[in-house]
């Protein structure tokens, strides 16, 4: 999995790091070709064939434990709901303004 994660990392020019809590799965093989796959999906994809989770923090992807995966997004990564929900407010905003715009 180390070689794998590192191989993405070289290929795609995104920081990946393997958590010290993850250190007794670095070994484990992975056998996975990816082809015009997101890096994001890939490494995900890398980090659940070894039974870990993968976080993402702004443009670094963090493959560690599913519990401290969880920790991690519950106390400092906004949802991908959370970007969805603030899509739709802005949306919701601008059609107020082009609403507020034809009234004038």
């Amino acid at each position: 999995m180390e070689d794998a994660l590192k191989e993405i990392e070289l290929r795609t020019d995104c920081t990946i790091i393997l958590a010290n809590q993850a250190a007794e799965s670095k070994k484990t093989p992975i056998t996975a070709r990816f082809t015009n796959v997101p890096v994001d999906t890939a490494v995900a994809a890398v980090a659940e064939m070894a039974g870990l989770k993968m976080v993402r923090n702004g443009n670094v992807l963090l493959v560690t434990t599913a519990a401290r995966a969880d920790e991690f997004k519950r106390v400092s990564l906004p949802s991908d709901q959370s970007s969805e929900d603030l899509k739709k407010k802005i949306a919701e905003l601008e059609k107020t303004i082009g609403e507020l715009k034809q009234k004038k």
